[in-house]
């Protein structure tokens, strides 16, 4: 007899535990229904269709060489999360004087200085949480009005996290001088991307150009826009 109580009181303490189990699971499940990803950062707005809403009319930041910090520009979703464009021009300054036999005109009116110049792509989920980042990069050499040289072809680099799905099918850059001729660069990318998150099955795909304008004087512009 005493077994059998024994046997039915520990029958009994294993349904509670499972009941209670259950109970919290059901409480979980509830709580999942706003975050289905159970804590992962959730996004209902950074889908192509959304992000090419801001892209539509051009996304840029600009500013100038002396800067202490990177210019940018931010959109936010209803949702909470969103993206920004930073751009900026580091450089190195090598003291060297402008060509003698330069026209007075055209002269720089100081040092030649080394730049990179960046554009850059973030997405960031509702929690603040980076998604991904795609960047272009373009060397250059200025002297205060011109551009002396540049790289003949810029680069890039992107980054994504372990929540999202993304990478670049294709990409084509180039580089050139602006309209006002050396006094200016215009480098370019047109990418085309294949992106989604752990709750969507299929992802999805898009394309953007982005630009980056060097001027001579040290300014600068980057941006975004839909292809």
């Amino acid at each position: 007899m005493r077994t059998i109580e024994k046997i039915s009181c520990v029958a009994v303490f294993l349904v509670m535990l499972l009941l209670t189990a259950f109970a919290g699971s059901a409480q979980a499940n509830g709580d999942s229904k706003e975050h289905p990803n159970n804590g992962l950062p959730i996004i209902k707005a950074l889908t192509p269709k959304e992000v090419e809403k801001v892209f539509n009319g051009g996304f840029a930041a600009k500013g100038k060489i002396s800067d202490k910090q990177p210019s940018k520009v931010q959109h936010q979703f209803n949702d909470g999360s969103s993206i920004e464009v930073v751009a900026g021009l580091r450089y190195q300054e090598h003291g060297v004087a402008p060509e003698a036999d330069a026209d007075p005109g055209d002269g720089g009116s100081g040092p030649v200085r080394d730049v990179t110049g960046y554009a850059t792509y973030n997405a960031y989920s509702w929690t603040g949480a980076k998604m991904w980042s795609y960047s272009m990069y373009q060397d250059a050499k200025v002297d205060g009005s011109r551009v002396t040289w540049y790289e003949a072809v810029p680069y890039t680099s992107y980054w994504n996290s372990p929540v999202s799905y993304w990478h670049i099918d294709s990409e084509a850059l180039g580089v050139g001088y602006g309209s006002s001729g050396n006094y200016s660069t215009l480098s370019t990318t047109s990418a085309k991307f294949s992106f989604g998150f752990r709750d969507f099955i299929n992802p999805q795909t898009w394309s953007i150009k982005g630009n980056i304008i060097i001027y001579g004087t040290g300014d600068f512009i980057g941006s975004f826009t839909k292809l």
